[in-house]
């Protein structure tokens, strides 16, 4: 007889049990965009209604309240507005997600070099450098800023090299644009001719996504290990190691920008400017 009441009373309170157990996860705001955004000035601005998810027991009972903090978007008017987002379930949980919207110009500069992308110069003379033009869609000539970042060009000795230019506009937009410079003894002959006296270092791809391929010349011919290190335009080490002649390096985790390769061994050094553009 025990057993037979025993067992309908613990039903009851597993039942219970499971009644009294309440759902106590939030929904979840998907947005597709950034937590900031940059809406172009004097532009049709849409709003992305954001996507809300919940567990099983809540997702056809989910309240979305849109709230703008600071006023709806005027793309007439460089602001920040504030759009809050707040989703609440029937069990009463809530999420809270804000987004910005920054009207302003959300345009970078265009270079232009006034050349081609690479340039031949002919070996020990004079490296006259073209000076790019820069404009923009938003700000006058006087509002934009064109310098040159970076430049590696020695005409005495063959290779190739880079010059870096860099335009920012009045918003802070920034663009890069880079030339390519080769020095060689008859720019009418694309075969590449080695300067016997003194350590070359070649890179490529220049710009780099994933990797550099790093080759030295003929001259290097000792067994002893080369010592490598990469340094940002701001003067971090972002990379030191030991190589061999020739090597793949992994770039994919160094951030877009400018970066100097130096080599040293046996009281030889070889340095080159290479980019990392993803």
């Amino acid at each position: 007889m025990k057993k037979i009441i025993l067992l309908p009373f613990l039903f009851i309170l597993f039942s219970n049990s499971i009644k009294a157990q309440k759902d106590t996860i939030p929904p979840i705001i998907l947005i597709t965009q950034a937590d900031t955004n940059c809406i172009q000035i004097a532009s049709v601005f849409v709003l992305v209604d954001p996507t809300v998810t919940d567990n099983q027991s809540d997702k056809n009972s989910i309240t979305v309240k849109l709230t703008w903090l600071t006023g709806p978007v005027n793309t007439l008017v460089r602001a920040v507005y504030v759009l809050t987002v707040e989703a609440t379930d029937s069990n009463g949980n809530k999420s809270i997600r804000n987004v910005n919207y920054k009207v302003d110009d959300c345009i970078p500069p265009v270079i232009d070099l006034q050349t081609s992308d690479t340039v031949c110069v002919k070996w020990r003379t004079s490296y006259i450098r073209t000076q790019p033009k820069v404009t923009d869609n938003y700000y006058n000539s006087n509002q934009v800023t064109l310098t040159l970042k970076m430049s590696d060009v020695d005409p005495n000795i063959i290779g190739f090299y880079t010059d870096v230019y860099e335009a920012i506009d009045g918003s802070g937009n920034k663009t890069t644009k880079i030339r390519i410079v080769k020095v060689s003894a008859d720019c009418g002959n694309t075969a590449s001719i080695s300067n016997p006296n003194s350590l070359q270092l070649n890179l490529y791809p220049n710009p780099a996504q994933g990797f550099i391929a790093i080759q030295l010349n003929d001259i290097y011919t000792s067994d002893e290990p080369l010592t490598i290190t990469m340094v940002s335009i701001d003067g971090k080490k972002v990379f030191e190691s030991t190589i061999n002649k020739e090597l793949k390096i992994d770039v994919s985790g160094l951030a877009n920008g400018v970066y100097n390769i130096g080599i040293k061994s046996n009281g030889m050094i070889a340095n080159k400017i290479f980019v990392v553009q993803h």
